[in-house]
């Protein structure tokens, strides 16, 4: 299974693992899956804790360092298809941020966790959730 963290999974995931469902953590930790970082949830942890609406406890490279090491995840760096994908999306869901991990799940064909259901509005636009 190829999964890609959405941005508070991946805070979870350090700080608060009983957040994540039971079975996204089990998919997440089978040996057999490969784990997805963007560089989206990287600009998005940056751009909070400079406006003080996250705290990770250190600077955001060197928890970024930690959770891909943790993780064993791969990074998935953004690609021009992905804007493709982002540009085809109907605008039911206002967050760039969440929009483009979206977009690269789509696009990657990834399993994207998640605990938002704002993503329910895309319905089946070509990506699966595993809920947290």
């Amino acid at each position: 299974m190829r999964i890609l963290l959405d941005t508070h999974v991946i805070i979870w995931l350090a700080y608060a693992p009983g957040k994540v469902a039971e079975p996204t953590r089990e998919r997440i930790s089978d040996p057999a899956s490969t784990i997805y970082i963007s560089p989206v949830s990287i600009w998005e942890m940056t751009i909070k804790c400079g406006i003080g609406k996250l705290d990770l406890g250190s600077d955001v490279a060197s928890f970024a360092r930690s959770s891909y090491q943790a993780l064993a995840a791969l990074d998935l760096p953004l690609a021009l298809d992905h804007f493709r994908h982002l540009a085809e999306l109907p605008l039911h869901h206002h967050d760039p941020f969440d929009r483009l991990l979206f977009a690269q799940a789509r696009s990657e064909k990834l399993f994207l966790a998640t605990a938002d259901s704002a993503f329910d509005a895309y319905g089946d636009a070509g990506v699966t959730m595993l809920r947290c």
